[in-house]
C-alpha cells in the first residue's frame, strides 16, 4: 500500500505535466462511485424495509380484524347460552313450585317465577356489551396498525434511491473534482 501511495506522489510531483491522473485520482474516483452504490442500495433497502413493515402492519390488522369477530360470535354464543340457562332455571322452578302444591297460576308465584328470566335477559345483555367492549378494544389495534401501515407506505414513497444517489454523486464528484482542479489535472 505504502508503494501505491510513494508511487502516486512521485507521479502528481514528477509526473509528465499538469494533466496527469494518480493512483490517489483513480482510488478517489473510485471511492466515489462505491459511495454512490452504497448510498443507492441503502436507500432502497430503508424503502423496502419499510415496504416489509407495512405488510406485516396489514396482516397484523387483519388478524386483530379476525380475534374481534371471534369474541363476538364468543359472546353471542355465551349469551345463548345463558339464555337457555334461564329456560331450564324457569322450568325447574316451576316445577318445583308446582311439585309443592303451588298455584303457579298465582299472581305471587307468577311474580317469583318472573325474576328469573329477567335476570336471565341482563345477564345476556352484560356478555353482549363484554364482548362488544373487548372487540371494540380489538378493533381499535386493528386500525392504529393499519394507520402504522399507511404511514409507512408513505415514508417508503418518498424515499427515492435515484435521488439520493445522484446527490450523493453530486457532493463525493464535486469533492474529487475539486482537489483535481486544485492540481491542475482537470
Amino acid at each position: 500500500m505504502c508503494e501505491i501511495i510513494s508511487a502516486a506522489t512521485m507521479a502528481s510531483t514528477f509526473g509528465s505535466g499538469a494533466a496527469a491522473l494518480t493512483v490517489l485520482d483513480v482510488v478517489g474516483a473510485v471511492g466515489t462511485l462505491a459511495t454512490i452504490s452504497g448510498s443507492y442500495t441503502a436507500s432502497q433497502t430503508q424503502r423496502d424495509q419499510l415496504n416489509y413493515q407495512a405488510a406485516v402492519d396489514r396482516n397484523n390488522a387483519i388478524i386483530r380484524d379476525r380475534q374481534a369477530q371471534d369474541v363476538i360470535e364468543r359472546g353471542e354464543q355465551k349469551a345463548r347460552d345463558r339464555k337457555l340457562l334461564t329456560k331450564a332455571q324457569e322450568s325447574r322452578a316451576l316445577v318445583t313450585v308446582a311439585g309443592q302444591g303451588g298455584d303457579v297460576t298465582a299472581p305471587g308465584e307468577v311474580n317469583l317465577l318472573a325474576e328469573i328470566p329477567e335476570r336471565g335477559k341482563l345477564d345476556e345483555e352484560r356478555i353482549r356489551n363484554n364482548a362488544a367492549r373487548e372487540a371494540s378494544a380489538i378493533l381499535a389495534d386493528s386500525s392504529n396498525m393499519r394507520a402504522n401501515a399507511a404511514a409507512r407506505e408513505a415514508s417508503a414513497e418518498a424515499i427515492n434511491p435515484l435521488f439520493s444517489a445522484t446527490t450523493t454523486a453530486l457532493q463525493s464528484g464535486g469533492a474529487v473534482g475539486a482537489k483535481w482542479y486544485e492540481r491542475g489535472t482537470w
